[in-house]
């Protein structure tokens, strides 16, 4: 086995402080604060640390919470700053789970391919307690003003076309099983209603899903379940509601047949295009990433289709 240490970028090799305000205030910037990273000073104590061990014949071993979007601005760095780097992990472009989530999921490949660990330089309370959790040494570099950790509340993401069912789904003995109530859920329509005073008004939808994503966000912060009941049809649309959880998403995909959709189409049926024709058509060809979970590593799907 090859003797190893694992080290944290942010906060224990580089000093972001100049680009913490992107992600203390509301609303977070995390594009702006990972942009930043190649003009981070080093944190010269632990770069020598890193650098003996690495004369002595350690493996040095970055495993870092940063997105892989960044990866050749964090290599760019690591060289200009003499950092030892024999691998470096990073968090995968999309995954929004907690560091110290992916950090173990990390470990376990780490160990899979015959590392032995000697010790483990991080900053961060709650990733620190998972190294330690996992048996291995932790030396934590700095203090850390951290919040207590909460669980987040499990988030249900409705997916389908206008007219599926996915509202009455919500009502259903069915749901309840699912452990879904109605106090969870947060409603496009219900937004628009108290916006716009007609929940059938799109001239506010900017922000009508602003609202939408801040209620949302502060929910699953505070640990409770929660459910997103709009149509999501579009990827980048059930992205940025994939990205306000730090845990567990679940898709419920609900759809009935075209002529049960036009049968019970009412209001639907007055505007002046076809909608439920529009949705059926962005519906499927979306269909498959939907239930490839969008290829995210925290969504789980549930397909409640019917068959025609």
């Amino acid at each position: 086995m090859t003797r190893t240490v694992i080290f944290d970028i942010d906060g224990t090799l580089a000093d972001a402080t100049h680009r913490l305000h992107h992600v203390t205030k509301e609303p977070k910037n995390y594009d702006a604060f990972f942009a930043a990273v190649g003009d981070d000073p080093v944190i010269e104590p632990i770069r020598e640390l890193a650098q003996v061990l690495a004369r002595q014949d350690y493996k040095i071993i970055l495993v870092s919470g940063r997105s892989d979007k960044v990866r050749e601005q964090t290599l760019d760095w690591l060289g200009r700053h003499e950092v030892p780097c024999d691998e470096l992990h990073m968090r995968r472009e999309g995954d929004y789970r907690q560091d110290f989530t992916i950090k173990s999921e990390i470990l376990d490949e780490l160990l899979a391919d015959g590392n032995e660990i000697a010790f483990v330089v991080d900053d961060r309370p709650s990733v620190v307690a998972m190294w330690r959790e996992r048996g291995l040494t932790c030396l934590q570099c700095r203090d850390w003003d951290e919040a207590p950790h909460v669980n987040p509340g499990l988030l249900t993401v409705m997916v389908g076309p206008s007219g599926a069912g996915k509202s009455y789904w919500l009502t259903t003995d069915e749901a309840c099983g699912f452990g879904i109530d109605p106090s969870h859920i947060v409603s496009s329509d219900q937004l628009r209603a108290d916006l716009c005073g007609d929940f059938r008004d799109q001239t506010k939808n900017d922000e009508v899903f602003t609202a939408l994503h801040a209620v949302v966000k502060i929910r699953l912060a505070h640990g409770l379940p929660t459910v997103v009941d709009a149509t999501n049809l579009r990827r980048k649309d059930r992205l940025s509601v994939v990205g306000l959880s730090a845990g567990m998403v679940r898709y419920v995909v609900i759809d009935r047949p075209t002529e049960d959709k036009r049968r019970d189409a009412g209001w639907r049926a007055t505007l002046p295009f076809d909608l439920i024709a529009k949705h059926d058509q962005t519906f499927r060809s979306q269909l498959r990433d939907i239930l490839a979970g969008d290829g995210q590593p925290n969504v789980e799907v549930l397909d409640l289709r019917r068959a025609a």
